[in-house]
């Protein structure tokens, strides 16, 4: 297949005289792609306004980096730029923009869908065929690059046999069982790809670059010789999202957010950055009823006070109120956002959190039995192709 991208490796630095032009020197530019992903571009989910500000800005300095250096090649999406498969036209609009700006700036843009907004079509092509990469091998640099969209990791693997021997860079989305700590306490954990089953497939010296986690995270499997990269998220949603593994650089707790910069020209191993993101701290921290209340309030004024200026969205049973009480204004004083929620009894976790299940079975208790058709319908049709109206049947007031 042609590549879309163009490779400009190397420039002959002109002559700075008669002299010097008889020993011109090849220069070598260390150019790059910037890789990111789960851009998650809607506002619903993000709740507070200021966090999809956060987002927003994130994404801006993206582009920015990608637009007007000179050094930078292109910009690789690795899926979960949307959040849902049913999408507002406005955020296809956005998308569009921003592919725009990165080929007025001359640079290539290439993505892939994950597993939030992957579907039967892929709102990729509605913005611009040439974007969506899925299934292709794509020259970068000197490189053959293989992308691939979100899918049953079956059928991933049957395409992965099939790609080229020289293969040296993967582009996927989805959780590598090797970073899924919690994995080896469970009989048959889920998950989308293992580095031991790609090397089985015959993946060798290969450099891939996934989505889905929202912490820069990196695994290496020194049989295969292959890297695992995880670029991270514009999104900040949970205060573990800080907890970076990293074989490369070493494991450390880092709530800055981040990107990539992609060398296809460097070796092996040492072929990629992380960039910083102009995020601010964020955390969401749901109590739980079962916890003790003294070191959870203890564990919350701990990190207000490590991040003043940071944005806290706190949960919280009723009855923690009081030992809560005496530190709210210092709180606030120090936050620039502090969204405080207290959970209603047998509520135990806020209800955006909440299975469609768990919503009904606390709902049978406070509703009417119509109140309970509205909310069923409500959680079980995505996207609405009808009105309210004509789902539940009701009768049409007259003029």
């Amino acid at each position: 297949m042609a590549a879309c991208c163009r490779p400009f490796d190397s420039v002959t630095e002109p002559p700075a005289g008669d002299d010097e032009s008889k020993n011109a020197k090849l220069i070598i530019v260390d150019r790059y792609y910037i890789v990111t992903g789960d851009l998650h571009l809607e506002r619903a989910q993000y709740g507070l306004p200021i966090r999809h500000q956060d987002n927003q800005q994130c994404v801006e300095a993206i582009l920015r980096d990608g637009c007007t250096n000179p050094q930078c090649l292109g910009v690789i999406l690795t899926g979960d730029t949307f959040h849902r498969k049913s999408l507002l036209p406005k955020y296809q609009i956005q998308l569009q923009g921003i592919a725009q700006r990165v080929n007025k700036a001359g640079k290539a843009f290439l993505a892939i869908d994950g597993n939030h907004d992957g579907s039967d079509a892929s709102w990729l092509d509605t913005v611009s065929p040439e974007i969506n990469a899925d299934g292709r091998v794509v020259k970068l640099g000197e490189i053959a690059a293989a992308f691939f969209s979100f899918q049953p990791r079956d059928k991933l693997y049957e395409r992965i046999k099939a790609l080229p021997e020289n293969t040296r860079c993967l582009f996927l989305h989805g959780r590598l069982l090797e970073l899924m700590a919690w994995a080896a306490h469970v009989p048959e954990p889920e998950y989308d790809f293992s580095a031991e089953e790609l090397r089985e497939l015959g993946l060798k010296n290969c450099t891939v670059f996934l989505g889905n986690l929202h912490t820069y995270s990196d695994f290496h499997d020194p049989v295969g010789k292959n890297w695992f990269v995880y670029s991270g998220s514009t999104e900040m949603t949970e205060i573990s999202e800080g907890n970076i593994v990293s074989d490369r650089f070493g494991g450390r707790y880092d709530p800055v957010k981040k990107y990539l910069r992609f060398y296809p020209n460097r070796e092996h191993g040492q072929n990629w950055e992380t960039v910083d993101l102009p995020n601010r701290p964020y955390l969401r921290r749901v109590i739980s009823p079962e916890e003790d209340a003294e070191l959870a309030v203890q564990s919350v004024d701990h990190w207000v006070e490590k991040h003043p200026g940071g944005i806290l969205a706190l949960h919280y049973p009723e009855g923690l109120r009081a030992n809560l009480k005496p530190h709210l204004p210092r709180w606030r004083e120090k936050l620039l956002v502090f969204s405080e929620v207290p959970l209603s009894r047998g509520m135990a976790k806020p209800l955006h959190d909440m299975k469609e299940s768990d919503i009904l079975e606390i709902a049978q208790k406070e509703l009417t039995e119509r109140q309970l058709q509205l909310l069923a319908v409500v959680l079980t049709q995505e996207p609405f192709d009808q009105t309210l109206s004509g789902l539940l049947k009701l009768p049409e007031k007259p003029a």
